[in-house]
């Protein structure tokens, strides 16, 4: 009985083919649905593309099936810095190699920096002060950059040490032939110094020739035998020099070495020691000029017994001077 139903089932299965198919499937893909390999049926819909998107090498990509559609990003490429290689700013991939800071040395206020990306070290060097004087302003001496204006009116001058010189004084100047350039004559212009020294800084000085007339006659026989001189050296007596004089000038040789005389202008050459300046006293020395803006002269001093020497005095063709505090003018 078993033997006739199998029969039977296999003549229906070759007498009809389209009634029953053993399926051989194949999974649906990203746009394909499930097929049977057999008989070509399908089932279910595609399973659709799994996109990921484009990059900087490559384009928008399906992850199930390797399908690309349209173009990579292409790299954005910043510039290499001193630290950072040359690198895309959209994935983060770089390339090439880095370089390397260009150091500038550190200054008063600015560390030392790279000339390439501005990165700094360390800190700035600070600058190296020096106090204001009357000459020049607080400054550095580094990069000379200055702080403030100079010292128009010296404290030092109120010092302990400046008070005593306060007042008035007087010295003797003998001015010698040396002095004024001739060294052989021997006649001196002597001279009476006055000296103010003000609780302010302020000072006056004043030049008084004493014997003015007197050192003009022998300026003048100076002068003339100086004349007599040069004509003998020429061969020429004193007789032939006052003619010669006499015919060039109109004068005797005396009246021509007056009228030398006259243009030395001696009272110009001793008022040109006067003065109205300003001093101060530091460190064993006077410092005095015309004003606090000028450079200022020095001489170192002592003051015993009521006596004020002042040593290589500029003012008095370097002399020494000794003076003494003045009881006749009013005020001290």
């Amino acid at each position: 009985m078993k033997r006739i139903l199998l029969v039977l089932l296999l003549i229906c299965i070759l007498a009809f083919p389209g009634c029953m198919c053993m399926h051989r499937w194949e999974e649906a893909t990203c746009s394909s649905p499930r097929l049977c390999t057999a008989c070509g049926k399908t089932e279910g819909a595609p399973l659709g593309h799994n996109w990921a998107e484009r990059t900087c090498e490559s384009p928008k990509t399906c992850l199930s099936c390797g399908k690309t559609r349209g173009d990579a990003l292409g790299h954005a490429w910043t510039e290499a810095t001193c630290l950072v290689p040359q690198t895309c700013s959209h994935c983060g991939k770089t390339q090439g190699v880095f370089g390397y800071h260009s150091w500038t040395d550190a200054d008063c206020t600015t560390p030392r920096t790279c000339s390439v990306c501005g990165k700094e070290d360390g800190i700035p060097l600070g600058h190296s002060w020096v106090e204001a004087t009357t000459e020049l302003p607080k400054h550095c001496t580094v990069c000379r950059i200055t702080e403030g204006n100079r010292i128009l009116t010296d404290p030092r001058f109120t010092t302990a040490s400046a008070q005593p010189l306060f007042g008035f004084w007087q010295s003797r100047l003998s001015v010698t032939g040396t002095d004024v350039g001739y060294p052989d004559l021997t006649a001196s212009l002597n001279c009476l110094v006055s000296l103010r020294l003000g609780d302010r800084g302020d000072m006056e000085v004043t030049v008084t020739a004493l014997n003015m007339e007197e050192f003009k006659v022998s300026l003048n026989a100076y002068a003339v035998d100086v004349i007599y001189r040069e004509f003998a050296s020429k061969g020429l007596n004193k007789t032939a020099a006052d003619v010669s004089i006499r015919t060039l000038y109109g004068m005797s040789v005396s009246q021509y070495a007056d009228s030398i005389i006259a243009d030395m202008d001696i009272e110009g050459m001793i008022a040109a020691f006067n003065r109205t300046g300003v001093y101060y006293v530091a460190d064993g020395k006077v410092y005095y000029s015309h004003s606090w803006e000028g450079k200022m002269d020095a001489s170192s001093y002592t003051l015993a017994d009521s006596r004020l020497t002042l040593h290589s005095l500029a003012m008095a063709y370097g002399k020494t001077l000794t003076f003494d505090r003045d009881a006749e003018t009013p005020g001290n």
